[in-house]
């Protein structure tokens, strides 16, 4: 025989017993005939359509008790078996140039697929059952039938779906030895053994189409067409030895090891943009190395089937988000459709909305609304803060609100005022964020200062406001959904020099002395905040705004006591406090995370290296139920980050993240260095500087704190 008419007959024929025959020798290949073009589906009787469903639910592997589940599982396992089998008829059909010893080798695993395609199908009829009697998915075929050229085929099938195998093959047979059926068992340890020999095979041939310059990893990445991904090529419990046996090189087996399984669902697409207030303020963008060095940290809000847009992290980072329970993305270079997984997007989540991000993912739905403008102005966050506070009582003074200033001359009689009762005063920029673009003054603006200030006003307004004595720094985080608001809760985090340093991973009240934690307590600061969020949610909803809404608020020191700034900022988009809240769900322990600038771990004598051996040596690793309760986890690489190391600081109880952080601080060449960015988190008192201004930065004086 022919080895294209047994393809053919394969491929076309509508009878089950057909496509199961075999051919009694080894076929030829002396007439291979012209290569076939696009299918759009392989011959089937009619109890067997290829499109039966979309993805098919089985039952849990440890929960495999009753027969009806038991042949839910064959049915699905004897599909995968015909479609593979009608795919290599395929490639064979198509590919009709490659080298003799490929369609050798793909004749042979057509071979080894009847063969499992009968046992499955006579486990299946032992049951009670018959194929054909269960919903079709016809991924296989939908994924692998437009290829176009056989590295593509290769990739995809044999160090691919195949490789997968390795994994669900010893998976179900596990869970078919737990109830009994030691049959089924080891027709699935057979169909391990020859997955083997068929990765093996696409391993060596693989080598050989590739581009020399490139990995095994690499060349399989890029060779793979959507909608397959690295994560197509392996299931929830890695077979290490299998991989081994098969001819993967330890490097390509631990890259797929930080790679998440696929769960089938559409994906939401992460990214991080730190310039939106300054993009709607039509201010000059530039890439910032922070920018660069915080690019993965949406993925820590991400799941494991969803795609970051940011340069992969290196093996060794994504191995400690593994090793603590942290679900690791897919990530991929740039925003465009054909270099995303799976045919359909599940969600935008970009940093947040701006008619940049909106032009950039036009293509996948994204859209920005200039009503969305005002969310993300402070001027206009307060003017509505001033209208709440004259409406409600509680433990705040409109004193401590900011006024709107539209020229130089509004901005001297604002500060007038607000010097006459506050030491300093503060002039912002109403569009920015991260401690930039603004002022602090103790006195009327020098030559230099008054220029920034006109210079800031060809941008937007500005907003004038004391300088308060913070003492406690939270963030209220809600979702503005199509059918409600959902409250996430609030999350305490610090910031020095105007810019973020931490958050706690825990109760916010964590660290606090006795008196601010009672005044969290009766003054119901979080009820508080709550009611000012979901009124402004409300205004965010009107003007048909969804997706994440931060505020941030202040605790603050006055003559009389503690009292509330209860929206000092308003975000509509995520912040580093919603990764925060979002960390505290994904571990067991608590304790903190850190952003620590990289001159100032030189300065105090330490690398980013070995901050963080000394921070796994004060916190050895510990889980609970595969969640960290005890360890140090960077957050993004310390051998790559230019300014921002970030570190998530975990432990058992409070205590013990608090001891072991002295600890670190007592070896520390320099421990004034790293002091100076944790007195935050026991609200000591800041301490007062000259004034000081920068009016490309303008951030705050070392020692302070922003309000």
């Amino acid at each position: 025989m022919e080895l294209r008419v047994f393809a053919e007959r394969v491929l076309t024929s509508t009878s089950i017993i057909e496509k199961l025959r075999a051919p009694s020798s080894d076929p030829s290949d002396e007439r291979r005939g012209p290569g076939l073009g696009t299918i759009g589906a392989p011959g089937r009787p009619p109890e067997l359509p290829l499109r039966g469903a979309g993805r098919v639910e089985l039952p849990n592997p440890r929960q495999l008790h009753s027969t009806r589940d038991r042949i839910r599982v064959l049915h699905a396992l004897a599909n995968h078996e015909l479609l593979a089998l009608e795919l290599f008829a395929l490639a064979l059909l198509r590919f009709v140039d490659v080298p003799a010893a490929l369609r050798r080798a793909w004749a042979a695993a057509m071979r080894d697929e009847q063969r499992h395609l009968a046992a499955y199908r006579g486990r299946l009829e032992a049951l009670g059952g018959h194929l054909g009697q269960e919903p079709l998915s016809a991924f296989f075929w939908d994924a692998l039938s437009g290829n176009d050229d056989p590295l593509s085929f290769v990739a995809g099938m044999e160090v691919g779906l195949e490789q997968a195998n390795l994994d669900f093959a010893l998976l179900w047979a596990d869970a078919f030895e737990r109830v009994g059926d030691r049959q089924t068992a080891e027709i699935l340890h057979q169909v391990h053994r020859d997955e083997i020999r068929h990765v093996r095979a696409g391993v060596v041939w693989l080598r050989r189409l590739k581009d020399p310059e490139l990995s095994d990893w690499d060349a399989w990445v890029s060779a793979l067409r959507f909608p397959l991904t690295p994560a197509r090529g392996r299931g929830p419990r890695l077979d290490l030895e299998g991989r081994r046996a098969a001819g993967l090189d330890p490097a390509f087996i631990q890259r797929l090891s930080v790679t998440s399984v696929s769960r089938g669902r559409p994906p939401w697409i992460w990214w991080f943009d730190p310039q939106v207030e300054d993009a709607l303020a039509g201010r000059g963008l530039h890439r910032s190395p922070v920018a660069s060095d915080l690019a993965v940290l949406p993925a820590l809000m991400a799941r494991a089937d969803d795609v970051v847009i940011a340069p992969r992290p290196s093996v060794a980072l994504l191995l400690g988000w593994r090793d603590a329970g942290l679900p690791i993305p897919q990530f991929i270079d740039r925003l465009e459709r054909g270099q995303l997984p799976g045919g359909q997007v599940g969600g935008l989540a970009p940093w947040g909305w701006s008619p940049g991000t909106a032009a950039a993912s036009a293509q996948l739905g994204g859209r920005y609304d200039p009503r969305w403008r005002d969310l993300h102005d402070k001027a206009w966050a307060a003017d509505w803060l001033r209208g709440w506070i004259g409406a409600h009582e509680g433990p705040w003074r409109i004193e401590d609100v900011g006024v709107r200033c539209g020229s130089p001359s509004e901005v001297d009689t604002a500060l007038r005022r607000v010097l006459e009762t506050s030491e300093r005063a503060w002039v912002k920029a109403a569009l920015s964020s991260a401690g930039r673009h603004r002022l602090r003054l103790s006195e009327r603006p020098a030559p230099h200062q008054r220029r920034w200030i006109e210079r800031a006003l060809a941008h937007g307004d500005l907003l004038v406001e004391p300088d308060l004595d913070v003492v406690a720094e939270v963030s209220g985080h809600l979702d503005v959904r199509p059918d409600r608001l959902l409250w996430r809760g609030l999350v305490r985090f610090g910031a020095t020099h105007g810019a973020f340093r931490g958050a706690i991973i825990g109760r916010p009240s964590l660290g606090l002395p006795p008196r601010i934690q009672r005044f969290l307590h009766q003054e119901r600061v979080e009820q508080r905040i709550r009611e000012c969020a979901g009124a402004l949610g409300q205004l965010a909803d009107a003007r048909g705004y969804r997706g994440p809404l931060g505020l941030d608020a202040l605790i603050v020191e006055g003559p009389d006591g503690l009292r509330l700034k209860p929206v000092s900022e308003l975000n509509p988009r995520y912040t580093m406090g919603r990764i925060a809240h979002t960390l505290r769900h994904r571990i067991a322990g608590c304790g903190l995370w850190w952003f620590l600038p990289r001159s100032t771990l030189e300065r105090a004598g330490l690398s980013p290296g070995a901050l963080l051996c000394a921070a796994q040596r004060h916190l050895p690793p510990l889980r609970r139920d595969g969640r960290l309760r005890r360890g140090a986890v960077a957050t993004n690489d310390p051998q790559t980050a230019d300014q921002i190391v970030t570190l998530l600081w975990i432990g058992e109880t409070w205590r013990t993240a608090v001891e072991a952080w002295s600890a670190l601080l007592g070896e520390a060449p320099e421990r004034a260095e790293l002091a100076q960015l944790s007195g935050w988190i026991s609200a000591s008192p800041r301490p007062r500087s000259r004034t000081s201004a920068d009016p490309g930065c303008a951030a705050s004086p070392p020692g302070s704190r922003r309000a």
